[in-house]
């Protein structure tokens, strides 16, 4: 474990370099290029409105006209396949190989029209790379296309249904042919239910032929030259034909010479110059105010328990125009005294509150870490933030909201007792971060749900060692609380994290933050180890 590590005396801190995610978000979905998150994985998720149809690229009758030799040159038509792919795929979407007769693939990022037109060029490209200009799409061997809904694609095991991928692909239609075939829809993809037939389009329709063909017509000649004395017999137009005697050549033409005429000339006028001219003012200074904002965004938490992003970290933003957005710790900077930190604390509940409410209508439960600072919960400011937590409704309360509380070193334990006992019943969960400032020491209380850090916020003078985290790992099962390590901005921490038995993770090394929430994103453990 904690292989990486250098020195034994390393500490775990935010670090100076933040290496890019393991899983990237595009548009309503997580979807991943750095670890094997499969096609099937992302098709067996309840919601497919954002991802459209399975396209499926079919090799069957290239295999099939090439006989024995397919073996010799199979290796070398997979990777024209894969380069074409790669290349036109487009950022976003993704391609498998699942069998040797086919290749499917999916647009999330695009609307399903488009996705099927983008198939028909990367189909017509690898054609032409195969076998070159011969390819026209009508003269076999022939690169079919089809389409397929993701609820069809998927088998009873919740697996994708190879089987019947390729039966559709070898029942698609050709790349290039431009004859409309009776059982397409949407630009050539195949039917697989009856009520898609109301839904029918033509090819014609979707101009999906990617060639421009020439402007020609067989009763145009743009022969001009040839044209111009076609006809000269039935010119009615005489007099132009008439031989006219040139001006000069004739004996009697006198040369007529008229004088230019003179332009008359206006008064000269002269620059006086007194003094130097004025130089234009230079603009005032801008007096409008570089007014800051404050913003919220999520960051998504891999769960141990449920093998998925199901659960997020609400994160606090600052920004000023012009200057670094300042998130999580560093943005709490401005409210240093108890009644401003509450303030923030409500305005982040709230919103918060208001992103879950999306979700909360599609009865999908994403739990969200809020966190709230100690003095918050303490004193007179403790009475305004249990009041603002009881305006929301049981439900929303009870299924969604993660209380985290930001240990200030400054507690009790029986007045932090008291104040977990009371927001208990609340809400969700509680959790705790203890502070740098006792050496992350736990106190002794009951009835946490998750204890741990968020690395972001430690430095070189905060920072905490190996030792250190397994020893916070020790005592978070001792307090039978599940253990949580936010702000993971290396690779390789995620790997020790795992082994070492953290519960939950998040940080930018698994996926950066986003500004909405989204369902939950089945992840199994061995692909983050990868």
């Amino acid at each position: 474990m904690f292989n990486w590590i250098k020195k034994a005396k390393t500490l775990f801190s935010s670090g100076v370099t933040t290496e890019s995610g393991l899983v990237k978000i595009n548009d309503d979905g997580f979807m991943s290029d750095d670890i094997s998150v499969s096609i099937e994985d992302i098709v067996s998720e309840d919601d497919h409105e954002d991802i459209g149809k399975i396209f499926v690229l079919s090799l069957t009758e290239f295999h099939q006209a090439l006989g024995e030799t397919w073996d010799k040159r199979e290796a070398k038509i997979f990777l024209l396949a894969e380069s074409v792919l790669r290349q036109r795929i487009g950022v976003g979407n993704r391609w498998e190989h699942q069998s040797k007769e086919i290749y499917i693939l999916i647009f999330p990022t695009l609307p399903e029209l488009e996705g099927a037109a983008r198939t028909y060029d990367i189909a017509e490209e690898l054609g032409l790379k195969i076998i070159g200009e011969r390819f026209d799409g009508s003269s076999r061997p022939l690169i079919r296309v089809a389409g397929v809904d993701p609820k069809d694609a998927i088998g009873p095991d919740g697996k994708l249904d190879i089987e019947k991928l390729e039966k559709a692909g070898r029942s698609g239609q050709s790349a290039g042919d431009s004859t409309n075939v009776a059982g397409q829809t949407k630009a050539g993809t195949t039917i697989i239910h009856e009520k898609d037939q109301a839904e029918t389009i033509t090819e014609a329709d979707l101009s999906l032929d990617w060639k421009k063909n020439p402007h020609k017509h067989v009763d145009h000649d743009g022969d001009w030259i040839k044209n111009e004395h076609h006809s000269q017999e039935h010119d009615t137009d005489w007099q132009k034909n008439v031989r006219q005697t040139p001006r000069k050549v004739d004996p009697n033409w006198q040369e007529m010479n008229h004088p230019a005429p003179k332009k008359e000339k206006g008064p000269q006028w002269v620059s006086m110059k007194e003094d130097e001219p004025q130089k234009p003012a230079k603009p005032a200074p801008s007096t409008v105010e570089k007014k800051p904002s404050y913003g919220l965004t999520f960051a998504p938490c891999w769960d141990r328990a449920s093998q998925s992003l199901t659960i997020y970290r609400a994160i606090l933003t600052y920004g000023v125009p012009g200057e670094k957005l300042l998130e999580g710790n560093a943005a709490y900077v401005r409210h240093v005294s108890a009644e401003q930190r509450l303030k923030i604390d409500i305005w982040l509940l709230q919103k918060s509150a208001r992103a879950l409410f999306s979700l909360m209508e599609k009865e999908i439960i994403t739990p969200v870490f809020i966190p709230v600072h100690s003095s918050s919960l303490r004193a007179k400011e403790r009475a305004s933030m249990l009041a603002m937590i009881q305006k929301f409704t049981p439900h929303l309360r009870e299924s969604y909201f993660i209380i985290e509380i930001m240990d200030d070193g400054l507690w009790r334990d029986e007045d932090l007792q008291e104040a977990i006992d009371t927001l208990k019943p609340m809400v969700r969960n509680i959790a705790f971060t203890p502070s740098s400032d006792k050496h992350f020491d736990i106190p002794a209380v009951t009835s946490l749900d998750w204890i741990g850090l968020d690395l972001a916020t430690l430095d070189e003078h905060s920072g905490i060692t190996p030792d250190g985290l397994i020893s916070l790992q020790k005592e978070t099962q001792q307090h039978h609380a599940k253990s949580y390590l936010f702000g993971v901005s290396k690779r390789a921490e995620i790997a020790d994290f795992l082994e070492m038995g953290t519960e939950l993770i998040s940080g930018k090394a698994l996926v950066r933050t986003t500004d909405k929430l989204r369902p939950p994103f089945n992840l199994p453990e061995e692909r983050l180890r990868a």
